[in-house]
């Protein structure tokens, strides 16, 4: 969990572009995970959110489907506002990407045989029957993930999931 924060402020490119300094040291972290001799990241990771305020400016870096939220206030009442975007495959963009690499995109019913795995009737995150669609290796039943992006998780990694951030960029008022 040290690693994230000690990575960005060490980055060459914090100062001037906090979206590449982000880039790197996300990507550094997952790879400094991996040669842990006393860790095994095979079939595990983490998601990793971060939030760098500077200035009037919010930088969100975002890998997987962990999600900032803020409190904005809209004359006497405070609305909350997404800083950040899941990277789950009910993201048709990010769904695409990791079965570009090879992923079957399956909900467990689907994989079970339940449903028909050839129709993506998933609807959205926010109302699906708890069956997310998940990442599964060709032919096999892992990993599993409901995630298309973390830090860690070599197995899921050689089916697109990797640990490069998205990175939005709010002005704060």
């Amino acid at each position: 969990k040290d690693k994230v924060p000690e990575n960005v402020l060490n980055n060459a490119h914090f100062a001037v572009s906090p979206e590449i300094a982000y880039h790197r040291s996300m990507v550094l972290t997952n790879n400094q995970l991996h040669r842990q001799p006393d860790v095994d990241d095979s079939m595990s990771g983490t998601t990793a959110i971060t939030l760098l305020l500077r200035s009037k400016a919010a930088y969100v870096a975002n890998v997987g489907d962990s999600r900032a939220v803020v409190a904005e206030r809209r004359g006497d009442r405070l609305v909350a506002q997404d800083m950040s975007f899941d990277q789950t495959p009910f993201r048709r963009d990010e769904c695409e990407r990791v079965k570009r690499c090879g992923a079957r995109v399956l909900t467990l019913d689907q994989l079970e045989g339940l449903k028909d795995p050839h129709m993506e009737h998933w609807g959205t995150e926010e109302d699906n029957d708890g069956d997310p669609p998940r990442l599964w290796a060709p032919n096999a039943t892992y990993p599993g993930t409901a995630f298309t992006r973390s830090i860690g998780d070599s197995a899921a990694e050689r089916i697109g999931v990797f640990a490069e951030p998205e990175v939005v960029v709010r002005s704060l008022s």
